[in-house]
């Protein structure tokens, strides 16, 4: 059985995400972006994709609908909406905290 494993990036955005609790996440659109851009968005969305996969991380992109749907009228960019779950909470919350005795 293989052990999985996150990288530095992800174990860095996991950290920023105990702080918020959710985190929004542009959808790359390869029309619009410039090729470095829409590179870096779509790691971006590989590196959630496998913290998801961990159970780490679960995307709530359709109970925030009706703002999503307002930016997009409004600026024309699709976003997905994750949050942390208990487990990552668990994981990652926690990681810094230290017992003193």
């Amino acid at each position: 059985m293989e052990i999985p494993e996150i990288s530095e990036q992800q174990y860095n955005s996991l950290k920023i995400i105990c702080i918020a609790g959710a985190y929004s996440q542009i959808v790359p659109d390869e029309e619009r972006d410039d090729p470095k851009t829409f590179e870096g968005y779509t790691r971006g969305t590989e590196d959630t994709a496998q913290l998801v996969k961990l159970g780490f991380v679960e995307e709530i992109t359709a109970q925030c609908s009706d703002v999503l749907d307002r930016v997009f009228l409004a600026d024309g960019r699709r976003f997905r909406v994750y949050a942390l779950t208990p487990l990552g909470r668990v994981m990652f919350n926690e990681a810094d905290k230290r017992i003193v005795q």
